[in-house]
C-alpha cells in the first residue's frame, strides 16, 4: 500500500512539474526572459566563466580596480559561485543569449514546484499540498524569478530539499544530505545558513 501510494506521489508530482514547464515555456514566449541588472552581472560572470577566464569581471571601470589595466578583467568575489557555474554550463551547451542565461533558474523552478508537492504532503496531506505546488506554479512571482537567471529559483529548490530530508526522513545518512543540500543553498544565498538554524529547530522540536 505504501509502495502504491508513494508511485502515486511522485506521478502527482511529475504531473505538477510538466505544468510548470509548460507555464515557463509560455511565458518565457511572451515576454522573453526578464533578467535585471543582477542578472544581467551573473550572466556577464558566467560569460566569462564559460571563456576560460574564471571567475572574472569586466563590468565596473577600472578606476575602481587597483593596478589593472583597461582591458583587463579582475576577480570577483561579491556573486556567489554556484549560480554563475551553473550559467556558464548553460552557455557552453546552448550558446550565450538571454534566452539560456535564464534556462538554468527556469530548471530549478520546475523542480521546486515538484518538490513542494513531495516535501509537504507527508507533513499537510496531498490536497494542501497539491494546491500550495499548483499555485507556485502558476504564481507571477515564482515565474518571474523563472525567467530572470537570479539565485532565488535554485537557492528555494536547495532549501525545500534540505527541509524535506529533514523532516521526513529519520536516519543519520538523510540528515547528511540534508546538511549537503543547505551547503548548495548557502552557495545560492549565504542568507541560507540563517534558514538551516530555522530548519534544524522544526526538525528537532
Amino acid at each position: 500500500m505504501n509502495i502504491e501510494l508513494r508511485k502515486q506521489g511522485l506521478a502527482i508530482g511529475l504531473f505538477l512539474s510538466v505544468i510548470a514547464v509548460l507555464a515557463f515555456a509560455l511565458t518565457l514566449k511572451i515576454t522573453g526572459p526578464q533578467l535585471s541588472w543582477d542578472g544581467q552581472d551573473y550572466a556577464q560572470l558566467a560569460r566569462q566563466l564559460a571563456r576560460g577566464e574564471g571567475h572574472t569581471s569586466k563590468v565596473l571601470i577600472s578606476s575602481f580596480a587597483q593596478d589593472v589595466r583597461d582591458e583587463q578583467a579582475w576577480p570577483s568575489t561579491f556573486r556567489p559561485p554556484f549560480p554563475v557555474f551553473l550559467t556558464s554550463l548553460s552557455f557552453k551547451l546552448f550558446g550565450v543569449s538571454d534566452t539560456t542565461a535564464v534556462l538554468w533558474s527556469g530548471l530549478f523552478y520546475v523542480g521546486t514546484v515538484g518538490l513542494i508537492f513531495l516535501g509537504f504532503e507527508p507533513i499537510h496531506g496531498a490536497e494542501v499540498a497539491f494546491i500550495s505546488a499548483l499555485i507556485f506554479a502558476l504564481s507571477g512571482c515564482g515565474l518571474i524569478y523563472a525567467r530572470s537567471g537570479l539565485t532565488e529559483p535554485s537557492a528555494m529548490f536547495f532549501l525545500l530539499l534540505g527541509f524535506a530530508l529533514a523532516v521526513n526522513k529519520d536516519s543519520g545518512p538523510w540528515a547528511l544530505l540534508a546538511g549537503a543540500s543547505l551547503s548548495l543553498c548557502a552557495l545560492n544565498r549565504p542568507i541560507a545558513y540563517l534558514w538551516a538554524v530555522v530548519i534544524l529547530g522544526y526538525s528537532f522540536f
